[in-house]
């Protein structure tokens, strides 16, 4: 083939192939395009005159006195080959070899048997029979003649340039050498040699066919076939038996072969029928996979392959008025999910494939052709080839005579011919399983908890993703995230059900992806919630407030946050109140709030009391102790109700005296309401106590005592009953105490000081009494209490008064060059802490040498 605008990989950039240069290759070629043409018409020439000499000479005489040469057949000749040979018939060869004896009967001679041949006369072209028998062999100069020939009109098609030199050069020793396997092949039977021959001098694309017969008989035939070729770069070979039965008209027969891929180690076997007629071949053949799946290189390892199962239909016919002409049609079907019927980058399930062709063979020597194959999904190819064929032991006349293209139609021609099937071995694929995922399963623990779900992942490529599926598990509460290459699944909340193991289970699907576009299979898991162990010591149960008016209105929140020994949320359970003491109240239902705590609104109703309520979970209590409400009768009126604080200033950790007058809109005193001002009184910075006890003093007046903690200015008491407003005492102020003031900080803020009288140190205490208070005013004394250091009075004792945030601050001096102490006290106690000077730079004035 032509490579028009391609340089040969072999080409150096001189334009050089081995040793020639780009001129002496195109004259070269040149050279041969003439002798290719003239050589053939001129050894052609005179044999075709003398043929038709031959022609006009009649047929030599049959008679027993006919003067005849011994004959040894050649391969593949029968008693019929050789009268046609000959010009006679087989009965007139039968009776020139009547005084012969056969050890298999006339009709059985085969290879090297010899019959009697009338001789012919010297005038026929100078053809004796030792030139007829090199002819047979494969010897006839013609035949060479005719190879030149052929080579000769394919460079006559071609551009001549230096690359297409190159590729005829190849050509013609692939030519050349399957010329002489064929020659060498069909000594013993049918041989068909193909080599191919790339610019590596490979055999790729390259098939020896051979078929021997063992046994024959004028109605029966067996034989084996033999194939050795190189396909889609695998090299495989074909070896099969057959027989055919020959009637008068008809051919039957059958074949088995075994089928061997030596590349990639696939078998296979194959059965086949066959039915001709003169002009017609009807054929079927199935094939059935004797090996299973192997590695696939050819598809990067990512794949498995093995041979397909399937089956063909076969027809072949000419014309009988035209044998020139002819037509075949196959039909083709495999099984499997990725089959390469089209080669292995076109894979399909089932695929099928219907062939149509026509062939037009003007002499036995050229034949042209044309194939449409269309397949399923679209999938379709178009061949158009043209065959030079030699035939060894037949002459270039026959071979150039169009009577003997019918010969080659007949059953009598075609009884040595090859089996058509399809010796390719066609494989299925599956992906190979490049990434396995595997998942703990089931995945269980306890809710809130975060675990692991991936057990193994083994990748060729490296992970890209992961697909999730866990939308029953994520509407539940549960949690699904990754991280690197593993999944971590945040366990959801328990579900306290009537059916708990199969409302605690949700499953959880995983797929991975990998770089290259790999799928792993899917794996599923199931997440499996553990039922969690209730601590009544984590959990806890509250009411807010803890009294009620008796107006079936006021409303109290009872809350409960459970909790296990982790002290983890327990959601999803489902409680129930049990109450002790006032009846006359109204519970809302639990509600569930998903994070492992639950409300009840507790409505008061018209009678007064107290109410004790403990919620329980399957019949048991959910904390250690209930809790209490107190619901009162309440008349109070805001407007005529008063709240008041014994003083307007405190010091911090003194009583306060809260007092309450509680009176009706009409100024009447209300009695009986101390329990309610547990909740209903609030007083800033006192200390908060878990019980506060108010005493009714006399009818509606009620007194409280608080304690008071942090300093502050402008605070007030407060009481807020149900369905008010707060309402104010008036303000009053807090302030530290100082009796308990003491020093709580002590610190040097300076550092490198020189020791010149000059330079100073600063330290700074700060001073809070025992509630945590700064303390204003309060006088601190500091004192030298080691070394030579001054305060700036002079002395080495000095005393200072706190500032607004309770710091108070002195500085030092000193001559002296050395660790000094320094002590501060406030009301009997005190601390210290060293300030060290340091030497200063040398001064000229202050230096002397001695």
């Amino acid at each position: 083939m032509t490579r028009k605008g391609q340089e040969s990989g072999n080409c150096r950039g001189d334009n050089t192939v081995c040793g020639f240069g780009a001129r002496l290759r195109r004259l070269t070629a040149g050279v041969c395009l003439i002798t290719q043409t003239i050589f053939p018409v001129m050894a052609a020439a005179p044999t075709h005159i003398k043929d038709n000499t031959h022609q006009s000479v009649s047929t030599p005489s049959t008679q027993p006195n006919v003067r005849t040469t011994p004959y040894m057949l050649g391969a593949l000749e029968s008693p019929q080959t050789v009268a046609a040979r000959f010009g006679i018939t087989v009965d007139e060869l039968r009776r020139l070899n009547q005084f012969r004896t056969f050890a298999r009967g006339f009709d059985n001679v085969r290879q090297g048997d010899e019959l009697d041949v009338p001789l012919m006369a010297n005038n026929l072209a100078g053809r004796n029979l030792k030139e007829m028998q090199a002819e047979r062999d494969g010897k006839d100069p013609q035949l060479q003649v005719a190879e030149v020939a052929q080579r000769g009109g394919s460079l006559l098609s071609q551009e001549i340039n230096s690359d297409y030199a190159e590729d005829m050069a190849r050509g013609w020793v692939a030519s050349s050498a399957s010329a002489q396997a064929s020659d060498w092949l069909s000594r013993w039977g049918t041989a068909q040699v193909s080599l191919g021959i790339d610019e590596d001098f490979s055999l790729k694309s390259s098939s020896v066919d051979f078929l021997h017969p063992w046994y024959e008989t004028p109605n029966n035939l067996v034989f084996s076939q033999h194939t050795l070729h190189r396909t889609d770069d695998r090299t495989q070979t074909n070896h099969g038996i057959g027989w055919r039965y020959f009637a008068s008209d008809w051919m039957s027969g059958a074949n088995l072969f075994i089928d061997h891929d030596l590349t990639r180690y696939h078998t296979r076997t194959g059965m086949g029928i066959e039915y001709w007629r003169d002009y017609l071949k009807l054929g079927g053949n199935a094939y059935l996979r004797l090996s299973n799946w192997r590695s696939a290189p050819e598809l990067d390892n990512d794949y498995e392959a093995r041979p397909a199962n399937g089956w063909d239909l076969r027809a072949e016919g000419w014309l009988p008025v035209w044998p020139q002409l002819g037509g075949k049609l196959v039909f083709e079907q495999y099984y499997g999910d990725e089959v390469a019927l089209f080669g292995k980058d076109e894979r399909q399930n089932d695929p099928y494939s219907i062939t149509a062709g026509l062939s037009y063979t003007p002499v036995p020597l050229i034949s042209f052709s044309a194939e449409q194959r269309q397949g399923k999904q679209g999938e379709n190819d178009t061949k158009i080839g043209m065959e030079l064929t030699l035939q060894t032991g037949h002459s270039l006349q026959k071979q150039l005579d169009p009577d003997e293209v019918a010969v080659r139609r007949s059953l009598v021609g075609s009884r040595y011919d090859l089996v058509d099937r399809n010796n390719n071995i066609i494989l299925e694929y599956r992906k190979k399983e490049l990434i396995r995922l595997t998942l703990t399963d089931p995945l269980k623990g306890n809710p809130g908890e975060v675990k692991s779900l991936v057990s193994s992942l083994q990748t060729k490529y490296a992970l890209k993703a992961y697909g999730i599926d866990a939308a029953i598990l994520q509407s539940a509460g549960g949690e699904v995230a990754v991280s690197g290459k593993d999944i971590q699944v945040t366990i959801p909340p328990y579900r306290f059900t009537a059916t708990p193991e199969t409302d605690n289970a949700f499953p959880i699907a995983v797929t991975a992806e990998d770089t290259k576009g790999n799928y792993s299979r899917r794996e599923e898991s199931m997440v499996v919630v553990a039922r969690p162990q209730l601590s009544l010591t984590s959990s806890m149960l509250t009411v807010d407030p803890q009294t009620l008016l008796a107006d079936e209105k006021s409303m109290a929140t009872l809350t409960y946050s459970a909790r296990d020994a982790n002290n983890h949320p327990i959601p999803g359970m489902t409680l129930k109140t049990v109450i002790k003491g006032v009846q006359d109240v109204a519970l809302s239902e639990w509600k569930d709030n998903g994070d492992g705590t639950y409300t009840q609104v507790i409505t008061a109703g018209k009678t007064s009391g107290s109410l004790s309520l403990m919620p329980q979970f399957n019949g048991e209590d959910v904390a250690k102790m209930p809790v209490m409400i107190g619901i009162v009768a309440n008349g109070a009126s805001r407007d005529t109700s008063t709240i008041e604080t014994d003083q307007s200033n405190y010091i911090a950790g003194k009583p306060i005296l809260v007092t309450v007058t509680l009176k009706d809109d009409k100024g009447n005193l209300v009695s009986g309401s101390k329990d309610l001002l547990n909740n209903a009184v609030m007083v800033d910075n006192t200390k908060s106590e878990t019980s506060r006890v108010w005493i009714e003093e006399s009818d509606g007046i009620y007194k409280g005592n608080y304690t008071a903690d942090l300093s502050g200015d402008a605070l007030t008491a407060q009481l807020t009953l149900p369905g008010w407003k707060t309402k104010h005492s008036d303000k009053f102020n807090i302030a530290a105490d100082k009796t308990s003031a003491k020093i709580s900080d002590m610190r040097v803020m300076t550092v490198n000081v020189v020791a010149d009288t000059l330079d100073m140190h600063t330290v700074q205490v700060t001073v809070n009494d025992e509630h945590g208070n700064i303390v204003k005013q309060s006088a601190v004394s500091f004192k030298v209490t080691a070394g030579a250091a001054l305060f700036v009075n002079g002395m080495q004792q000095i005393t200072v008064d706190t500032d607004e945030n309770g710091i108070a601050a002195v500085n030092l001096t000193s001559n002296e060059a050395k660790l000094n102490t320094v002590e501060a006290e406030i009301n009997g106690i005190s601390q210290s802490v060293d300030v060290n000077f340091n030497h200063g730079n040398a001064v000229a004035q202050n230096s002397a040498i001695t």
